[in-house]
């Protein structure tokens, strides 16, 4: 049996408690009484439980806080350049797309105006060409058969070009003949780029660029057409096609 008398060299364990706080608790709830009983029983020593029971390690509030605040900015970090990457991604995705867009958008448009026609129509006895160059619309008459596989080849269609503010770029095309061939109605309405925020047309006479072409004034058609587009979020890009039956050739042969 085991004693707590106090002794030379021997500690009480009550005393204990000033400092190990851990035992401090284990007195304050009541199991001194067990703890005395396992002395008396000799199930251990009591310098073996006290030495067990003091040695227990741990993290205080101060430690808890630290760490949290360090695996806080270890996160922070973590998320940014997760967050950087999936922008940088995204926005090499919307270039990429972009780019795919107008490369399809330039082949149109240089398909159909480069197999631009003379279409010549006489309106009470005056002959009319069929071409409408204003700033942010054209129309001509091709023999590109892209898009409108229902005309005959060899045909000709009526095509229109021009901005939609809420479906973006988009043209009208009539098979021909037409009566009403340049009036901005029937025919086939077709979203072609609803990107396209900004639309523009210029054409080109002797190395300077017009906003308008009269086909009739001039008795023939321009050198080439650039059309000006502005992609939503990108940047602005031109598209040059030479015309073949340009206003000269058309003059000579009058």
């Amino acid at each position: 049996m085991y004693h707590f008398s106090k002794r030379q060299g021997f500690t009480p364990l009550e005393n204990v408690a000033d400092s190990c706080p851990r035992y401090k608790i284990f007195l304050e709830d009541g199991s001194i009484n067990l703890l005395r009983n396992m002395f008396s029983n000799g199930v251990k020593q009591p310098s073996i439980i006290v030495r067990e029971l003091c040695s227990l390690t741990g993290f205080t509030l101060v430690e808890v806080l630290v760490a949290l605040t360090i695996l806080s900015m270890v996160l922070s970090i973590i998320f940014a350049a997760m967050s950087l990457g999936i922008r940088s991604w995204e926005k090499g995705s919307s270039i990429e797309e972009t780019a795919q867009d107008l490369r399809a958008l330039s082949m149109r448009l240089s398909n159909e105006i480069g197999s631009m026609y003379p279409y010549i129509i006489y309106i009470n006895g005056a002959k009319t060409y069929v071409f409408q160059g204003e700033r942010e619309r054209l129309g001509f008459v091709t023999t590109n058969e892209n898009s409108m596989p229902d005309l005959p080849r060899g045909g000709t269609k009526w095509v229109n070009y021009f901005l939609d503010r809420d479906n973006g770029l988009v043209v009208r095309e009539k098979i021909l003949p037409d009566s009403n061939v340049m009036e901005d109605k029937d025919g086939r309405l077709t979203e072609v780029e609803p990107s396209i925020e900004e639309l523009r047309f210029q054409y080109l006479e002797s190395s300077i660029w017009n906003d308008s072409w009269d086909a009739n004034e001039k008795k023939g058609f321009p050198e080439a057409i650039k059309v000006n587009l502005t992609f939503d979020e990108g940047e602005p890009v031109s598209i040059v096609v030479p015309i073949a039956h340009s206003y000269k050739e058309k003059e000579e042969r009058l």
